[in-house]
Parts: structure tokens; C-alpha cells; sequence
């Protein structure tokens, strides 16, 4: 479909990234970064080489235009959009403002996606710049339940020999969230490897009994849950998901169920690491199936 969006106003000096020897750098500092998986570092350089053709040939705010224009679906259109973010975080640019085009609208029960190989690194990315939101993102990223989320105190952090947060002991979740998430039973789980000094920081700082994740004083559990996911929102807000329907804090924890998924294991063992034994519920939050469509309710006036 056609759109028509003012791009004057895009401040991108790749002139001055050149002069800084980037893009040619651009996989370097992102494998130096170390959220970036190695498939996510090569599609960006290839979205990179593209976007430096048209910044050559159009000019910055051309270039911009068309590189977003040039996506061909959906997914590609997320990646185009976080490969911008991410050259945003990698050199001070501005790049705003970044429309959503929805070339292809994802599918209308698609709730909680998951992220994109681009996305993930740059959600990672941007957690870095906070230690315990990058523990949240962590933690999400590592299949922590949301219900498990406030619970988690120091004494919840396992620390290898070299004194390195490594693990973390889940309380497990003691009922259905009003998200859909089935009961999450108690179990370990290795923390995802650019989150542990993040881990390492938070559990030396606290004592034993002491939430991690969470600093006010509510005793209500869902006021604790729905805090600590706010750090998790305003990570997806840095990384520019926040205008994206689809995009939720369990997105993050969907994205590593997913993964784990792909990696060669099989629903029970996805199901088993996320703390769950309903099956269908998580073949619908790693994506393999839809969500069913929500009920609508009737108006007084249809009755």
C-alpha cells in the first residue's frame, strides 16, 4: 500500500560514520556488543551494505525513505526498522522519525510475537545501559515467568566458582495470569550469557533475602509483577517496539522459548524449560500456532 511521510527531517550523518570508518565497522562492534547473535550480525550488514547504496544514490533522508519503503513483508519491514535503531545506538545518530508502515499486518490474534533475530540484539542492546533492567531483560531472556519476575531475591541467583552468576532458582507461579500463562512449576535455569554481570552485580549487592528486581514496598504480588515489568517496557521503548502492538514484555521470554525450539529440542522439552506442561498454550507464545481469537463481547443494544 502506498504511504506518504515527511522524511526531511531525518538527522542520519553517515558522512561522518564514514569519516569513522563505519559501516565497514558496523560487525565488529556489534560482535563486540555481544547481544547480537552471528545470524543477526549477518543480515545486518546485509540491510547495511543496502542502506548505504541508497543513502549514496538519494541522500540521507531519500535513502532512509526508501530503505523502509524497500521491505517486502512484515518481518522484514521490523528488521529494516531495528537495524536503524540498532546504527542509532552504535554511533549517537538520529534517526527519527521511523513510521510504521505495516506493509503486512500480522495476523489480528498474534499477541506477545516473537522478536527477530535483529530485534533480540537490539531489546539486549538496549538493557545494557541499566543493570537491573538488563537483569529483567535478562531474566525474561533466560524463560523467567512473569509471575517469577518480583520473586526473584539474591539468594535465587546461582554463582559459579569464579564468583559469576550463572543460574537462577524459580520459585515457580501458583495460578493462570490474566496474560494466559499457565502455571509455572519450580525449576532452574541458566542465565543468558550477556545478562550475567548484570546478575553478578545485583547479587552481590543484596543480601540473601532481598528482591533483586524489585525496590518499593508494595506486598500486593501483581503490584510487584506489573513494576518490574515496566523495566522491561521501557527497554522495548529505547529499542522503538513500543509502537508495535504485537510487542509485549513476554515477548522477550516467548523469543527465548522460540529459540530454544529451533535449536533441535522438541514442544515437551520448550515447554518443560518455560516451567509449563501445557503444551498448546506454548506452541501459541513461541509462535508455532495462533492464538485463538478473543472474545468479543455483546453490546446491550446487539442483545
Amino acid at each position: 500500500m502506498a504511504n506518504f511521510y515527511n522524511f526531511s527531517g531525518v538527522d542520519f550523518r553517515w558522512e561522518q560514520w564514514e569519516d569513522d570508518g563505519l559501516p565497514d565497522l558496523v560487525d565488529q562492534r556489534l560482535l563486540a556488543v555481544g547481544t547480537y547473535s552471528p545470524s543477526a550480525v549477518e543480515r545486518c550488514m546485509e540491510l547495511v551494505d543496502e542502506l548505504e547504496d541508497r543513502i549514496a544514490s538519494a541522500g540521507s533522508a531519500s535513502g532512509v525513505a526508501g530503505f523502509l519503503r524497500g521491505a517486502v513483508t512484515w518481518t522484514d519491514e521490523c528488521d529494516r526498522r531495528a537495524v536503524l535503531r540498532t546504527l542509532e545506538r552504535l554511533g549517537g545518530l538520529r534517526v527519527d522519525p521511523l513510521p510504521w508502515f505495516k506493509i503486512t499486518e500480522p495476523p489480528v490474534n498474534m499477541r506477545r510475537r516473537v522478536l527477530t533475530d535483529i530485534e533480540r540484539g537490539l531489546v539486549r542492546y538496549c538493557a545494557l545501559a541499566n543493570p537491573t533492567r538488563a537483569a529483567i531483560v535478562g531474566a525474561l531472556d533466560s524463560g523467567v515467568a512473569s509471575g517469577e519476575l518480583a520473586e526473584l531475591r539474591a539468594s535465587s541467583v546461582m554463582i559459579d566458582g569464579t564468583g559469576t552468576a550463572v543460574g537462577l532458582r524459580l520459585g515457580g507461579t501458583s495460578r493462570h495470569n490474566r496474560s494466559g500463562y499457565p502455571q509455572a512449576a519450580p525449576r532452574t535455569t541458566e542465565i543468558a550469557f550477556w545478562a550475567q554481570p548484570a546478575f553478578t552485580e545485583l547479587a552481590t549487592h543484596y543480601r540473601d533475602d532481598e528482591l533483586i528486581l524489585y525496590g518499593g514496598n508494595s506486598p500486593r504480588p501483581a503490584s510487584r509483577q506489573s513494576a518490574v515489568l515496566m523495566g522491561a517496557r521501557t527497554v522495548l521503548t529505547d529499542a522503538g517496539l513500543s509502537g508495535d502492538a504485537t510487542v509485549r514484555p513476554l515477548s522477550i521470554r516467548n523469543t527465548f522459548g522460540r529459540a530454544f525450539y529451533d535449536s533441535g529440542n522438541d514442544l515437551e522439552a520448550t515447554a518443560g524449560i518455560l516451567g509449563h506442561d501445557d503444551f498448546m498454550s506454548v506452541a501459541r507464545e513461541i509462535g508455532l500456532r495462533e492464538h485463538k481469537p478473543r472474545r468479543r463481547v455483546k453490546s446491550a443494544a446487539a442483545a
